[in-house]
């Protein structure tokens, strides 16, 4: 086997089925004999924006694949590729590189190099028989922890070397989950709010938690609120809902995060960014990734779970206490919030929603 039949070869076998790419690069003839739909593009970035769509629509399960020229074609990738790092988007990028006999004269660009900082991991193939491994560690770290784009640089003298027989196996996900003891001490101070807002990010699309926040958002009667990545994780026309903020803010997120007495992140980084909501101190984060994360806000009750599982540790937090089993058996009345405006009439911000589901439709998932 050819290392261009073996690279497509897997990745058929990890599920790719599309292959956005700008030519010249031989991995798009090896796709299409493959069975993997390539679709050439006129400029480099808008490939990778569209690849990366691919990811974020499936929330993960369908990884995006992206291969483009060396040289100036992978110059013109780079921002695409820096995007979907800094929106920790799985993305499979394949750079064409120059013969290994050039690759590292200068000023011939070397994509594994550069790219190196806005990538989760970055490889220059130079051995073909370790064409296997190379991309079984990318695909292991696409689809493990915090996502980002993998970029694996295939020299264009190697395409053809022969390797003998393939031996690939698809990668497994590794899945976590946070201490029970960690989701009790959250779920006490959850009952001891007496103004919990929920902020809710890109992470709940991944894990595909849309119902379970809204479950875990009617239970408390709390209000929530979204990053711009998070937009559309909680629908905007539910009573609970305040909208999405960035740099700009509607009223109702401006003026319940001001208000509130604890904040609980769901599937967010709390990022410091000029692209979202300033946040005070008193933060609950329920995620899959707690590196780097106190470098923003000190958190109080961090907690760590992957990012298939996220929706069932929110109904975990949710019926963590007998006192939520007690909120929601008694099906209590959430109190509107409002706000005081200065002629002393009252701007109602968030309907009055009664709670008329009992616990034991949580139970399932809480075990």
């Amino acid at each position: 086997m050819k290392v261009g039949e073996a690279v497509a070869e897997i990745m058929r076998r990890e599920g790719i089925e599309i292959l956005c790419g700008y030519p010249v690069n031989h991995l798009l003839e090896y796709a299409a004999a493959a069975d993997i739909r390539p679709i050439i593009v006129r400029q480099e970035r808008i490939g990778l924006h569209m690849a990366d769509a691919i990811s974020r629509v499936t929330s993960g399960k369908k990884i995006g694949a992206f291969c483009m020229q060396h040289g100036p074609g992978s110059e013109n990738a780079y921002g695409g590729v820096a995007q979907a790092y800094s929106e920790s988007v799985p993305l499979l990028v394949i750079p064409q590189g120059y013969p290994r006999r050039i690759a590292g004269i200068d000023p011939n660009y070397s994509a594994s190099r550069e790219m190196r900082h806005v990538a989760k991991i970055s490889e220059h193939v130079i051995v073909p028989g370790e064409i296997a491994n190379v991309l079984r560690r990318a695909f292991s770290n696409l689809r493990n922890g915090r996502s980002g784009p993998a970029i694996v640089e295939i020299p264009t003298d190697i395409w053809n070397d022969e390797i003998g027989n393939l031996d690939y196996t698809p990668v497994s996900t590794a899945k976590s989950g946070p201490d029970p003891a960690d989701v009790r001490k959250a779920a006490a101070a959850i009952l001891a709010a007496k103004r919990p807002v929920i902020y809710a990010g890109t992470g709940v699309h991944w894990a595909e938690a849309w119902p379970q926040l809204r479950k875990f958002a009617e239970l408390l009667g709390a209000p929530v609120t979204t990053s711009l990545g998070g937009k559309s994780s909680f629908p905007e026309n539910h009573p609970l809902s305040l909208g999405s903020g960035g740099n700009a803010v509607p009223k109702p997120v401006h003026h319940f995060i001001e208000k509130s007495d604890l904040i609980i992140g769901i599937g967010c980084s709390f990022t410091e960014t000029n692209f979202g909501i300033k946040f005070p101190d008193h933060a609950i984060r329920a995620d899959r990734r707690l590196v780097r994360v106190e470098q923003w806000l000190p958190l109080r009750h961090p907690l760590l779970a992957h990012r298939d599982d996220l929706g069932h540790h929110i109904l975990r937090i949710a019926i963590g206490l007998d006192g939520l089993r007690q909120l929601a058996d008694q099906r209590i009345e959430c109190q509107a919030r409002v706000a005081h405006q200065a002629d002393g009439t009252d701007d109602v911000l968030v309907q009055v929603v009664w709670i008329e589901r009992g616990v034991d439709e949580f139970l399932p998932l809480g075990n």
